[in-house]
């Protein structure tokens, strides 16, 4: 089993989320099941992880990766936002995120103009992780899906990003982006020089994912996008993306998001009424505590294991 995990088989849990607005020094260590993130909108944070000590400031954000021991901690006021997140179900759970064009995802990060952006995705973790509703749940996923978008747009930008790709990963690339275009498999087999049966069994075995099963994830994740976003009707977008009918693209967007199509729109309409911008949202929030999906036992002995900060 790889070591790290691909897009393609992210499957968001958010276990946790905070908006913090603290005055004290504080020092956290810990051990979470799978990554977490801080964005911080001000004061400073000092963070220490295996691969890194760290001092971030306004507009950052850390990305830490699943390790027995994560540390933060601060030394004055400060102001952030904070999500442990599983990407992907276990036994996946703790492996590193890996991004095409940029390799692993960089675990200290400022964010620029994309920060307000980001912020909003933060806040939809804070006011909707709580409830059970399908609506809820939908935005709390999409935010997921946003948070790593920004992360990935961002990280594209720095002078030293990026990985050269080979010639499956360009045609992974490939075929998960351009998603209303037709692309054959046959014409990918063909500019490499082998036959389709041929590319079909090594993209599987270089992926654990089939090239046909690729581009229709990658289609529906692009569907519900739009579907939140609330551009076209179902029966337009599902023509858009090669499906043959409404019918059998609600099929498929139901056996993989586990939600209709209908669903997934309602709870998008129902953000743009009730959450706002993000200036408008600072009221919502619950500050300096643990926000976890209903109907679960926050586990005090896994989040909230606290030592001194450590001498400077």
């Amino acid at each position: 089993m790889s070591e790290y995990l691909t897009l393609d088989e992210v499957h968001p849990t958010v276990d946790l989320a905070a908006y913090y607005d603290a005055k004290a020094t504080m020092w956290h260590r810990y051990r979470v099941p799978g990554s977490h993130f801080l964005l911080i909108k001000s004061g400073e944070i000092e963070a220490i992880s295996p691969t890194g000590h760290y001092r971030a400031k306004p507009g950052d954000m850390l990305s830490f990766r699943a390790t027995d021991v994560n540390e933060y901690g601060t030394h004055g006021p400060v102001v952030f936002y904070e999500a442990h997140i599983q990407l992907a179900r276990p036994p996946k759970h703790r492996q590193t995120l890996w991004l095409d064009e940029i390799g692993l995802l960089p675990e200290h990060l400022s964010l620029g103009n994309q920060f307000d952006r980001m912020r909003e995705q933060f806040e939809t973790f804070c006011i909707d992780l709580p409830n059970a509703d399908a609506a809820s749940r939908c935005r709390v996923n999409g935010a997921v899906w946003q948070m790593l978008n920004i992360l990935a747009t961002v990280a594209k930008k720095l002078p030293d990003s990026g990985q050269k790709l080979d010639e499956w990963q360009r045609a992974r690339l490939r075929l998960s982006t351009n998603l209303k275009a037709s692309l054959e498999i046959q014409d990918l087999a063909k500019e490499m020089g082998i036959s389709a049966d041929h590319f079909i069994r090594r993209f599987k075995q270089r992926f654990g994912i089939t090239p046909k099963l690729l581009r229709t994830q990658a289609r529906l994740r692009f569907a519900a996008q739009s579907l939140r976003a609330g551009g076209g009707s179902i029966k337009s977008l599902a023509f858009a993306l090669g499906f043959e009918d409404a019918y059998s693209f609600t099929r498929a967007f139901k056996r993989y998001l586990g939600i209709l199509p209908s669903d997934l729109r309602a709870g998008g309409a129902e953000k743009e009424s009730t959450i706002g911008t993000p200036a408008e949202t600072g009221s919502l929030l619950k500050p300096n505590q643990h926000i976890v999906p209903a109907n679960v036992q926050l586990d005090a002995a896994m989040y909230s294991r606290y030592t001194p900060p450590p001498k400077k």
